[in-house]
């Protein structure tokens, strides 16, 4: 797999699309040199993303919130509403019950 776009959504948070098909948030202000990443979204097609756009700042909705849209190369869309704040405990807590362990 490999990264097809990049969107910074603020100096502190990042999103990466893969070719195939995923939108990841990455928190570059965590305390590890790896950040902090969440799995968002992963395309049921597995198809290629041949793009990804945030919706202006005017249309956000709170500041910890994001509309992004990603198309994939089958000609279909995914518009998702993201609570970074949210998802990325989510990760947190899903990794936790994948290891076992808590984070």
């Amino acid at each position: 797999d490999w990264i097809r776009t990049l969107e910074f959504a603020s100096s502190e948070f990042l999103y990466i699309v893969t070719n195939r098909g995923q939108l990841h948030l990455l928190d570059l202000s965590a305390a590890s040199d790896a950040g902090r990443w969440a799995t968002l979204h992963s395309n049921p097609r597995n198809s290629p993303v041949a793009c990804c756009a945030l919706a202006s700042p005017l249309l956000q909705r709170p500041e910890e919130e994001d509309t992004v849209a990603t198309g994939d190369m089958q000609g279909w869309a995914a518009v998702l509403s993201v609570d970074r704040h949210q998802a990325l405990i989510n990760a947190r807590t899903s990794s936790a019950a994948d290891t076992g362990k808590e984070t």
